[in-house]
Order: C-alpha cells, then structure tokens, then sequence
C-alpha cells in the first residue's frame, strides 16, 4: 500500500504511557512508522512528560520520527488534566482510530465519545500476561480493557492466561463479558533494521551471545550470566544490551569473570552494530503456566537474520520461527543441551529463508489485523 490509495485521509492517534526503551514502545512507534508510509497521518499521544536527558526510542529515533513527519504530543500532569488533554486532542482532530496501547488513554477515549459527537473506533491492546499481575492489578486491567471497539492481545499465551483467570474467578467473568480479545501479533518495521548483508559462510560458527532487554527478573539476565560459566562456551564473547547497567546484578553473580562481558547501555537495536555469528538468548521465565518465547528482540533478531535460542514450550504465537529454523528451543536447566544448540547453529545460506522471516513479521500485518484492512 502506498500514498495516493483510498486511505490517504484516514487519520489515527496512537496512545502510550512513555516513549522509553521497551517493547511497547517499539510497537508504538513502528506502528506510526508504517502507517505514515501508507500515507495514513498520524500522532502519538504520551502519558507522560517529556525529557530530553532520559533514554528513550523518542531521543534516539529524533530524526526518522521527523521524516516520517510524526507528531508526538506529551500529556504531563496529573490523571485529570491528562484526561481534560485527550479530550480537547479528540475534538478538535477529525481522527478514523485510536490505536491504543494505555488502557488510560483508551477509557478516556471512550468515555468522551459520546459527550463530543465523535464516531472514531477505538483498537485496545493487552501487552501483558494477567498472571503477572496481583488479582487488584488483574481486576483493574480486565475492567478498562472493556473501554474499546476492539480488543486485541499480543500472544496465545496471554490469551490462554486471560481465559484461564476468568475460569477461575466470577467477579472477572463478569467484569469481562463484554469483550473478548483477540490475537494480533506483533510485527516490526523493516525498514528501521539494517538492509540484509551478505550471508556469512556456511560453516561460520557463532562468537558472540547477545542478551538483549529489560533487566526484569523474568526476561532472565541470571541464566545468562550463568552461561558465562560453562566451560565449553570459555572461547564466546557475551554482550549485554539494555537500557540500565547491569553491573549491580552482574556483582550479585558468584565467580563471574567481569572481563567475559561487553555492554551496551541505552540503545535501541537500531543503532547497534550486529553480525550473523551473534547468538541471541532470551532465557524468559514467568514461573507461571502459561509461557511467551517470544519478544520483539527476538522479532527483531530474526529479521536480521540473526538466531536465538529462547524457553521452551512457549511457541504457540509464533511456530513458523521454527520450522524456518531461526529460532530454536532450550532447557535453560540442562547445560549439554544448550551447548550442543550453541554449536549446532550455523548460518542461514538461503535468501528466500530470510525473505520469508521479514514477510511473516513485517509490522504490516500487525496494522492489517488491527485495521481489517
């Protein structure tokens, strides 16, 4: 879809609660780019105030954001005056969707609807797991998420826990009768990662493991850094990228050799220089029943053609990262088992393998099922 087709005058706000460095945010913004390349106009709407010194994708993307001719809008304050915000932004703009990623911004987009004669569709996503959540934080989620059109969730798993905590308690089934979500995926926008290179050879072994991401105690920085110690993997090097130091939990760590560990602080993937023979591991562990294997770091990796090996049994949403090969699933407790994947990987020697992988995770079809288009 180009510029000049028949949506060229729709216009959209999408709504989040910052514009730091997370996955959420990422979507947010490869949403607004695709949808400007389509010649959708579109603004971001921030629940939080703007800063100009914090690690952002914001800070770091300033000039692909002013390309794409982007509007951001920080709506600082308190809940009160955000909300007095979002309203005059809904009355005076003529917007087709909202595209929302605050369950905030959505309840306040519904609610004003009918008090300023606005017929926009509201389009909702849950980003998180309910049982990753106490049953107050549960209950509130479950009840905003029923101020939409639509109601969209990024992963079988998370599906699958949402319908297992409603099972499971009346006072949510009743809270949550009106809307059920529905699975969309999410996508990256290919055209922010480096243009394919030219594949490494055949029997290029990997060098480097790459964790990449928060430093949240389930995302698993520990097994990472307990890799380090495996004495088959002495001759890899390790690379840490997430937006906060890592040295107080690397410090934490008995006998790790500090020396093993390269980091990067405060980037986003799309300003990081990355080679095929990277490896990278997404030991994620949410101790509950329900597991996602996969994040937009693993998105974004298998784009650039680059493997990781990520928990097991937690490939639902995305089995076709399997079965072409980019992805591969460990024990993260059995450490013949990850060294034997380690060093099974080679480089994938097939273009078409790769064209393939940016198809099925372009952010296109994210914005198509949202849309309907």
């Amino acid at each position: 879809m180009q510029r000049g087709n028949s949506i060229d005058h729709m216009k959209i706000a999408l709504l989040v609660d910052d514009l730091r460095i997370g996955g959420i945010q990422r979507l947010c913004l490869d949403q607004a780019y695709y949808l400007s390349d389509i010649g959708i106009d579109c603004e971001i709407w921030v629940y939080s105030k703007f800063d100009e010194d914090l690690e952002s994708l914001e800070n770091q993307e300033v000039d692909l954001i002013s390309s794409k001719l982007i509007k951001i809008i920080h709506l600082s304050g308190r809940r009160r005056e955000q909300g007095i915000e979002t309203i005059k932004l809904l009355r005076v703009g003529s917007f087709d969707n909202i595209i929302a990623h605050s369950l905030r911004g959505s309840v306040i987009s519904y609610l004003a609807r009918p008090l300023i004669f606005k017929k926009y569709k509201i389009l909702l996503t849950i980003h998180q797991l309910p049982s990753l959540s106490n049953f107050t934080q549960k209950f509130k989620r479950m009840f905003y998420s029923q101020f939409t059109d639509k109601l969209f969730i990024y992963s079988l798993a998370a599906l699958n826990d949402w319908e297992k905590a409603r099972r499971e308690s009346l006072i949510l089934r009743i809270i949550s009768w009106k809307k059920t979500p529905v699975l969309c995926r999410n996508g990256v926008y290919l055209n922010r990662l480096p243009i394919l290179r030219p594949r490494v050879s055949p029997n290029s072994e990997v060098k480097r493991l790459i964790f990449l991401g928060r430093l949240t105690s389930w995302k698993g920085l520990e097994v990472f850094l307990r890799m380090s110690k495996i004495n088959d993997l002495d001759d890899l090097k390790f690379l840490i990228i997430s937006p906060t130091s890592p040295q107080k939990i690397i410090s934490e760590v008995s006998n790790i050799d500090f020396e093993k560990f390269e980091q990067i602080i405060g980037k986003s993937l799309t300003n990081i220089e990355l080679c095929h023979s990277d490896l990278h591991i997404f030991p994620v562990n949410h101790q509950n029943e329900f597991i996602e294997s996969v994040s937009i770091n693993v998105l974004e990796m298998s784009v650039l053609g680059i493997f990781s090996l990520v928990t097991k049994g937690g490939m639902y949403t995305w089995p076709e990262l399997i079965e072409l090969g980019i992805v591969k699933e460990v024990d993260w407790n059995n450490n013949a088992e990850i060294v034997t994947e380690i060093f099974r990987l080679k480089g994938i020697k097939q273009s078409e393998t790769i064209l393939k992988i940016r198809e099925l995770i372009s952010i296109e079809n994210n914005i198509k099922k949202l849309l309907s288009l």
